[in-house]
């Protein structure tokens, strides 16, 4: 399946499809990440839980990770919540 085609999952409402998409999204990040940043700014809050996810699986970097952080400021309760326990930030927790 093609990155357009697994975003469209990711983004489909479908949480099992969802988090299918999110895992293998994850194993292309070079290909997939600047879209899901892109996800970051949309105003759909479930769209940027879904980036949040999805960009927590990949190997951490310094962009991602700063997307993360930032994440943590979210309007949204539930992509703060999502953003505190992914992977880098919950092993930054003390």
């Amino acid at each position: 399946m093609d990155t357009s085609s697994l975003l469209a999952e990711l983004l489909s409402g479908n949480e099992t499809r969802a988090e299918q998409a999110a895992l293998h999204l994850a194993q292309h990040p070079q290909e997939t990440r600047p879209a899901l940043h892109q996800l970051l700014d949309s105003p759909n809050p479930d769209q940027r839980w879904w980036a949040i996810r999805t960009l927590a699986e990949f190997e951490p970097e310094p962009e991602t990770t700063r997307h993360l952080f930032a994440a943590l400021e979210d309007s949204s309760n539930e992509v703060r919540q999502c953003a505190a326990r992914t992977g880098p930030l919950s092993a930054a927790r003390p």
